[in-house]
Parts: structure tokens; C-alpha cells; sequence
């Protein structure tokens, strides 16, 4: 984990040790990839856990309380299987260990699993820096109409 004196990020909501939970998460649901020389970062940095932070600073306390709860029992059930806790684990282990929530026979741990997934896909793709690995031009407001006609009409001053 990146030290957070050197990102100059304030989290209010999320601690560290739950940010080191949910990067080891985030990290195994968006891993880093590499292309030959081509590095593709993965989720598993500040930047993604202050997006998800001020995603949660909108939500009420009590689902903000619950995210924690459920990221603290992904870590201390990693005990149950592989003797460690989760973000202590290699990444075959935290993958396997995933599984087990993605297909859980109880309904709530699935939601929670999918509701954290979400929340690192948010996070990952809402990324301005991430947008050309993916071939993602961003916004359809913020580029130009390949028309001309239409982008006179993109540009031009608003009037009321």
C-alpha cells in the first residue's frame, strides 16, 4: 500500500487498516496487468479508495457501517481457510477466497460481495488516467461531434 503522506489524500470514513483491506480487495478484482512493456495499473491504489471514500461520504452511516463490517469479515474469514488473514494472502489464496463470496449460498454475502465489486468498478473506471488503456474517449460532453455542423453547435456560446 502507498504511503498516505505521499498522496496527500485525507479519508475521514475509512481507516487504514480498512484501506489496506479493501486495496488487497480491489487489487484482486481489477489486478494490475501487463502487455509486454505496456503496464496496466490495477485498483489497488489511493486514488481508487478516496473515489470510493467520497462515493460513500454520500451514503447514509448505517451502509457505510456495514461496508466495514462486511470488509472486516472478507479479512478475519481468511483465517477459517487459509489460516491468515485476507490481505495477508498470496494472490491464488485472496482469489479463491473471493470465489467463496461471489457464490455464497447466503444471499446477503453475495449482495455484499457484488455491492463491493461495484464500488471498485466505480472507482477504477471513473479514472481519467485509466480512460486511454481502455479506448475510452470520456464523456460524450467534454469531445467534439466528429460533424461539423453539430460540433458549431457543441461550441458555441450558450444563450438564453
Amino acid at each position: 500500500m502507498e504511503d498516505q503522506s505521499k498522496t496527500n489524500l485525507i479519508f475521514k470514513l475509512l481507516n487504514q487498516y480498512i484501506q489496506r483491506v479493501l486495496m488487497a480487495f480491489a487489487g484482486r478484482i481489477i489486478p494490475e496487468d501487463r502487455e509486454g512493456d505496456k503496464v496496466y495499473p490495477g485498483a489497488d491504489n489511493p486514488g481508487s479508495i478516496a473515489i470510493i471514500e467520497r462515493a460513500l461520504s454520500t451514503k447514509p452511516k448505517d451502509m457505510v457501517l456495514l461496508i466495514k463490517v462486511f470488509l472486516l469479515f472478507v479479512e478475519f474469514s481468511g483465517l477459517l481457510f487459509a489460516l491468515r488473514p485476507f490481505s495477508w494472502m498470496r494472490a491464488e489464496q485472496q482469489d479463491k477466497h473471493l470465489r467463496r463470496f461471489e457464490f455464497a449460498p447466503l444471499g446477503k454475502i453475495r449482495q455484499g460481495f457484488w455491492g463491493l465489486k461495484t464500488l471498485v468498478f466505480l472507482s477504477y473506471y471513473s479514472r481519467d488516467e485509466i480512460w486511454p488503456d481502455i479506448g475510452y474517449p470520456g464523456p460524450r460532453m467534454k469531445r467534439l461531434h466528429p460533424d461539423p455542423k453539430l460540433r458549431a453547435l457543441q461550441t458555441a456560446p450558450f444563450k438564453k
